[in-house]
């Protein structure tokens, strides 16, 4: 989300840096959590939209103590990390993600469901999150087991490892909802107008946010 350029705006939400100054805005990153059911906002998060830690995943780290024990998250395929799922899985969150496009998908391996259709262990990298501690990261085993399957040639990974409880038919359809979610966020930036926000200090602009908010889920709440 854009907003006015202003010195203090700058100084916390940068214009990106492949911009020169002056003809750029300041710029927020922001992410939420909505509920598929009721459409509500039911946590969010900011940081400026460039720089170490403030990527999409580092900013989700600081919702997950949102999310309670019995709780589905469906997220796109940006989320499906060993770090998120192992987190997700430590605090008895159930996910249903997309498989990223460079995973190596081998429904020869691993304990075998069905076709197309079976359970993974999914190893811990090397490599640690930067928004994770080195504590954090050592507390992980050295690897999770995972649902991998796929319906139309479209692959999800799940924690749901029932398939007669969990059909992947219906797995797959559920995802299908999470365009909802989409939706919801364009109605939040266009409808509400929050593409481009009109403070002029970042303390303000946060007040703003968390106004347009507040505002979405009064609405939702009366539909």
């Amino acid at each position: 989300m854009l907003m006015p350029d202003t010195e203090n705006n700058q100084q916390s939400y940068p214009q990106q840096s492949n911009q020169k100054p002056g003809p750029g805005f300041p710029i927020v990153r922001l992410v939420g959590l909505l509920s598929l059911t009721t459409g509500a906002c039911t946590d969010y998060a900011l940081a400026p939209y460039q720089g170490k830690g403030n990527g999409e995943t580092s900013l989700f780290s600081q919702l997950i103590g949102s999310l309670k024990n019995g709780d589905l998250l469906i997220a796109d395929r940006f989320y499906t990390t060993f770090a998120i799922m192992a987190l997700l899985q430590k605090q008895g969150v159930a996910m249903l993600f997309r498989q990223r496009s460079n995973a190596k998908t081998d429904f020869r391996q691993g304990r075998r469901l069905a076709a197309k259709d079976h359970i993974i262990q999914v190893k811990k990298p090397k490599r640690r999150p930067v928004w994770l501690s080195e504590s954090q990261w050592l507390e992980f085993p050295d690897s999770i087991e995972v649902h991998e399957f796929a319906v139309d040639g479209v692959v999800y990974v799940t924690s749901l490892s029932e398939p007669k409880k969990f059909p992947k038919q219906s797995l797959a359809l559920l995802y299908s909802q999470r365009w909802k979610v989409e939706l919801n966020f364009r109605t939040l930036k266009t409808q509400m107008g929050m593409e481009f926000l009109r403070c002029q200090t970042a303390d303000m602009v946060n007040k703003e946010i968390a106004v347009h908010l507040l505002a979405y889920n009064l609405i939702r709440s009366n539909l």
